[in-house]
């Protein structure tokens, strides 16, 4: 959830980090339970959603990193199949060979990488993939 908070003094609050100046309204990644005095929560929305990408994937498949996405966290399971998985693209060796039954997770710290490709192996293979910003 990304609440909006707004300011209905008529002074500049500093609030956040920001300087908000009187009726403006300010939509944070924050939920502050403690708001300074004239600032209030004016709504739960846009609700925030982390997850990037989520699915089981049977074909080969190309899932985009949002530039604006610094911070993620992949987490593989291999239902069926041997997948290889190569990240921003298929030229960078080597791939990571998973086998049917395998968990994986990392975590991305800085953009390292704009893409993941998912190659599922075999016909049938299921792989189930989640990226969620972190």
């Amino acid at each position: 959830m990304s609440p909006t908070y707004k300011n209905f003094t008529q002074k500049h609050i500093e609030f956040l980090g920001r300087s908000l100046f009187p009726g403006e309204e300010l939509m944070s990644g924050v939920i502050e339970e403690n708001l300074p005095y004239g600032i209030e929560k004016i709504s739960d929305k846009p609700y925030y959603n982390n997850i990037i990408y989520s699915g089981c994937i049977t074909k080969y498949e190309e899932i985009k990193i949002p530039s604006n996405s610094i911070r993620f966290n992949v987490h593989i399971y291999v239902e069926k199949g041997n997948p290889t998985i190569y990240f921003t693209s298929a030229e960078n060796e080597p791939p990571l060979f998973l086998y049917e039954g395998a968990k994986w997770n990392i975590r991305y710290t800085d953009k390292l990488i704009s893409k993941i490709l998912v190659e599922p192996g075999k016909e049938g293979g299921k792989v189930w993939t989640i990226i969620e910003r972190g």
